[in-house]
C-alpha cells in the first residue's frame, strides 16, 4: 500500500492530469457494468409486475367470493324468518313431528300405549298389595 501511494505521488509530481484521470477512470463504472445493473433492474421491475399482476388476480377472486357469501347470507336470513313464521302457525304436535322426523308418528303411539299399559299394570298391582296388606 505504501509502494503505490508513494508512486501515485511520485507520479503526481510529474503530471497531476495523468493522476486525476488516472483516478477518475477507475472510479467510473464501466458499460458493461451498466448493462448487467440495467437488466437487473428490469427483471426486478418483471418480477414485480408478475406479482402485482397475481395479487389483483387474488383480490378479484375474494371480493368476487365475498359477494357470494353476502348473498347467500342474505338469502339464509330471508329463509330463517320465512322458516319461523311458518313454526309459529303449525300446531304443537305437526311441530314435533316436522322436527324430528326420524321417529315415525306409528311407532311413537305404539311406545306410548305400551308405556301406557305397563303403567296401568303396576297401579294395578300396588292397589291389590295395599287391598291385601289393608294399607289406603
Amino acid at each position: 500500500m505504501a509502494r503505490m501511494f508513494g508512486e501515485s505521488r511520485r507520479s503526481s509530481l510529474k503530471s497531476p492530469a495523468a493522476v486525476v484521470g488516472k483516478r477518475a477512470r477507475s472510479r467510473r463504472p464501466t458499460i458493461p457494468e451498466k448493462i448487467d445493473e440495467i437488466m437487473s433492474l428490469t427483471k426486478t421491475h418483471d418480477e414485480l409486475e408478475h406479482g402485482r399482476r397475481n395479487l389483483d388476480e387474488i383480490f378479484e377472486r375474494l371480493e368476487k367470493e365475498q359477494r357470494a357469501v353476502d348473498r347467500n347470507i342474505a338469502v339464509l336470513t330471508e329463509k330463517t324468518a320465512e322458516l319461523r313464521t311458518a313454526l309459529k302457525g303449525l300446531p304443537r304436535r305437526r311441530l314435533l313431528m316436522w322436527m324430528k322426523p326420524s321417529f315415525p308418528l306409528r311407532r311413537f303411539k305404539t311406545h306410548t300405549s305400551e308405556l301406557s299399559r305397563k303403567q296401568f299394570m303396576q297401579r294395578a298391582l300396588v292397589q291389590k298389595c295395599r287391598d291385601k296388606a289393608g294399607l289406603p
